[in-house]
Parts: C-alpha cells; structure tokens; sequence
C-alpha cells in the first residue's frame, strides 16, 4: 500500500515539476532499456538515468521490460532530463500507466539497482561513460533537466524503497 502511495506521489508530481509533455509509449519502439521515434531519429529514450552503458542488469532484464509494454499499451513517457550535442539526444524516462511506473518495477524486480535511477543535477554529474558518447561530436553539450527538486526527491525515495524489496526478495540482482 506504501509503495502504490509512492508510485501515486511520484506521477502527479511529475505532471506538476516537470516542463515538457508525456509520449504515448506507442509511438517508441524500445530495444530493451533504450527506445526511439521515426519522428526523433537523433534521440535515444532510457528507462535508467545512469550508467546507460555500463550499468549492471539483471539477465531477465529486456523480457520484463518486453512484458510490461505489452501489458500497459496505454503507458506515457514523460522525459525527465536530456543531454547531448546537435542532433544527438539521450533522454532518461519515467514511463508509467496510471500508478504503475516501469522503471519502479525495473528495480523492484531487481534488474538494476536504485543508482541507474539517479538523476544528475548538471552535466558534471552524468557518469563519465555516459558523458564520452556525447563529448565525441562536434558541437556544444546541453544539459536539461525537466523534473523539480521535490519531484525528484520523491522519485528517488520510491527507487530506494523499491530495491530494498528486491534485496529483501532476493530477486534479480539480488539473488
């Protein structure tokens, strides 16, 4: 009951902090974490917000995200920070239906741990692995972050508590 408050908490906060308006999840064909647009060619969509390359998964990962979609076809995804160069956007996503969020369920099945949810406040704070694949390509990086510090608060309390399940479950990474 706890964490449907959470997750209830956390998706009308993000309507509230954020600046930009949700997707339907129908118009992004996803690869695992990472999704795009025919209408966006240059912007790659993620379920985690840190370490896109480098974070640790749990094996089941892509078939679980794979299941969720299917059975949430109604889903929105509300970008939540975006950096890149010129054409090149990597935008980290909350995706949810009503009070369920994929990412939340992501973590609390164990596929990863809470820090892939974190959200960097600055382009200094985005893993230096993440950085590389944009620091590469001619041009100015930008740096936007759409969600509000009491959003993101709230966003980051409902990860944590979701891993400690998953560590108390031991599923997943956790196994």
């Amino acid at each position: 009951m706890k964490l449907l408050a959470f997750t209830l908490l956390i998706v009308v906060f993000t309507f509230i902090g954020c600046s930009t308006n949700p997707k339907s999840i129908s118009e992004l064909k996803f690869n695992g974490i990472v999704a795009q647009s025919e209408k966006e060619p240059g912007t790659l969509y993620y379920l985690i917000g840190n370490g896109f390359n480098i974070a640790t998964s749990a094996s089941s990962t892509d078939s679980i995200v794979n299941s969720w979609i299917q059975k949430h076809p109604e889903a929105l995804v509300q970008p939540i920070y975006a950096f890149g160069k010129n054409e090149v956007t990597m935008k980290f996503c909350l995706v949810f239906d009503g009070a369920d969020t994929l990412n939340n369920y992501l973590i609390r099945q164990g596929c990863y741990e809470a820090n892939a949810m974190r959200i960097p406040n600055s382009w200094n704070e985005i893993i230096v692995d993440d950085r590389r694949l944009i620091e590469s390509l001619p041009g100015e990086p930008f740096f936007e972050i759409y969600l509000g510090e009491e959003a993101q608060i709230s966003f980051q309390e409902q990860i944590t508590a979701a891993e400690n399940k998953a560590k108390k479950n031991k599923i997943g990474l956790w196994k």
